[in-house]
């Protein structure tokens, strides 16, 4: 996702709530708009690959491969990023009186997260037009919009967050860097159970989330079907993102649960990890998927042609 489509919308919500423009209205329908635009982005989602016929014909022959290159990924993340955890947990504040995630918030988020993915796949698959489906991504960008605008809106309304910054310090960097080398290390460990080589595996892993850039450079550079594998293992990134975000934040912490989203955190997964991690999740949610987004077009490419 381009920058430009991403800022205005977080910058225009974040003056909104710091400078309290209209207050009274803004408080009462943030948080209703924050969970209503991220419902239908993720309907919209699932809609789009039920919809995109490419898609569903490559599952049975490299979604196996796919799913568990996703999966490895993410674990390797998650295990890198709680090896970093005790010297980033002064970011999100944890230990310091926040409150956990709560069984109902948990519980709550991932059934509605899996009803409506299931909904907006079988409309995709089964109600969707040909002809409408190119205005999908249309649609979702709109919806991102909106989900970023409320996220930008109680940033700016919960002032304390700015006062986060000065003591986020250099350290902050370990984020994106620890998921990035849990992304690629995870599919290497597996690399026998997925039939490709140490370097195929690799540059899939450091499509980061960004299953759109991953797959249309390892097309380029490699084949049509490592680019397939880098875009469905991507996507399935994204969409495992969303279903385990709850437990990853309850049992691991905050701030490790940025890890699963990789690049997304900075658009697309952001509005559910404010959701389950609260305001002081924000900025260094958006800030490693800012440097992953950066990382994968010079990755992808050097692993790649090693």
């Amino acid at each position: 996702m381009d920058l430009w489509l991403i800022l205005p919308p977080l910058f225009v919500g974040v003056a909104i709530g710091y400078y309290d423009l209209w207050s009274g209205m803004i408080r009462k329908i943030e948080g209703p708009l924050a969970k209503f635009s991220l419902l239908l982005l993720l309907g919209l989602m699932g809609t789009k690959i039920g919809s995109d016929g490419e898609v569903l014909s490559r599952l049975g022959d490299i979604g196996i491969q796919s799913l568990t290159i996703a999966a490895a990924s993410i674990l390797g993340s998650v295990l890198f990023l709680k090896a970093l955890s005790p010297l980033l947990s002064h970011i999100t504040g944890e230990g310091e009186g926040f409150e956990a995630v709560s069984t109902k918030i948990e519980v709550k988020l991932t059934v509605s997260i899996i009803l409506v993915l299931v909904a907006g796949g079988w409309l995709g698959y089964r109600v969707v037009p040909e002809t409408f489906v190119g205005t999908l991504d249309s649609i979702i960008t709109f919806t991102l919009g909106l989900l970023l605008l409320a996220v930008g809106i109680s940033l700016g309304l919960n002032k304390r967050i700015f006062n986060q910054v000065s003591r986020v310090g250099w350290r902050i960097i370990l984020l994106p860097l620890g998921i990035a080398l849990g992304s690629i290390a995870g599919p290497l460990a597996l690399v026998f159970f997925i039939n490709l080589s140490p370097v195929e595996s690799a540059a899939v892993g450091a499509g980061f989330g960004w299953y759109s850039l991953s797959g249309v450079l390892l097309t380029k550079l490699h084949s049509a079907e490592l680019g397939a594998i880098a875009f469905l293992a991507n996507i399935f990134r994204e969409l495992l993102t969303f279903l385990i975000l709850p437990l990853t934040a309850r049992f691991l912490g905050k701030i490790v649960s940025i890890a699963p989203g990789g690049a997304t955190t900075m658009d697309v997964t952001l509005p559910l990890l404010k959701e389950i991690g609260g305001e002081e999740i924000i900025l260094p949610a958006f800030f490693s998927g800012a440097v992953l987004s950066s990382l994968v077009p010079l990755v992808v490419p050097l692993i790649i042609r090693i």
